[in-house]
């Protein structure tokens, strides 16, 4: 899993270092030109951010259910010490 978020960090590093020297190329060609070019990396730095979010997401809602499902043990345990004690 590491490996693949290491792949995604490259790949949006790569498509933003495109679009910056698309962005230096603007004063040299025309405006239309390098506009049609940062188009499709635009959208493929979307995809790729749009990966990363969907990891991330994934993590949250797992992190969610564990915490979740450890305050689930927690309120059992503290059932069986408060009626323990009392018994």
């Amino acid at each position: 899993m590491a490996a693949k978020h290491l792949v995604t960090r490259v790949a949006a590093d790569k498509h933003v270092e495109a679009l910056r020297a698309l962005v230096q190329q603007f004063n040299a060609e025309s405006g239309d030109v390098v506009i049609g070019r940062m188009i499709p990396e635009l959208a493929a730095l979307m995809v790729t951010l749009s990966d990363q979010l969907d990891q991330a997401q994934r993590k949250v809602v797992y992190l969610t259910w564990t915490i979740l499902l450890l305050t689930g043990v927690l309120v059992v345990m503290g059932f069986v010490q408060f009626f323990a004690g009392n018994g």
